[in-house]
């Protein structure tokens, strides 16, 4: 009987025992399944780009941009001697899509050429 007893202590502790390991080896692969956060969405830039004169808006920080004497300048509003006209959309991952003009200005080009106005009330064009 008290053999039977020692038996019965010992399987309770192998039992216990083995528990207890098996619920180590289950938090263990929870922790070794954990990943990093996926990476952030790239930011995306919402410009309204003006052909006519070349001028970017930028709504997220209500800035205007244009190439003045070869230098990109920015200011809240747009230069003083420019009318905007019809602006396009431009959502882009580059915060100065100004780098690549030549592609913007050949997809978007200015819907109307400029016309200088003659002494005989004539458009000329440029």
């Amino acid at each position: 009987m008290k053999r039977l007893y020692k038996f019965w202590f010992w399987l309770a502790i192998a039992a216990g025992a083995s528990t207890l390991a098996a619920s180590a080896d289950v938090a263990t692969n929870q922790v070794s399944h954990i990943t990093a956060d996926p990476p952030a969405a790239p930011t995306v830039y919402h410009f309204i780009y003006y052909p006519d004169p070349q001028v970017y808006y930028l709504s997220q920080t209500r800035m205007y941009s244009w190439n003045q004497d070869g230098t990109w300048t920015s200011s809240p509003h747009p230069p003083d001697d420019v009318v905007l006209g019809e602006g396009v959309n431009l959502d882009t991952t580059e915060p100065e899509p100004w780098v690549h003009q030549e592609a913007i200005a050949a997809k978007f080009p200015p819907r109307f050429h400029i016309h200088h106005y003659d002494h005989y009330h004539q458009y000329l064009d440029d």
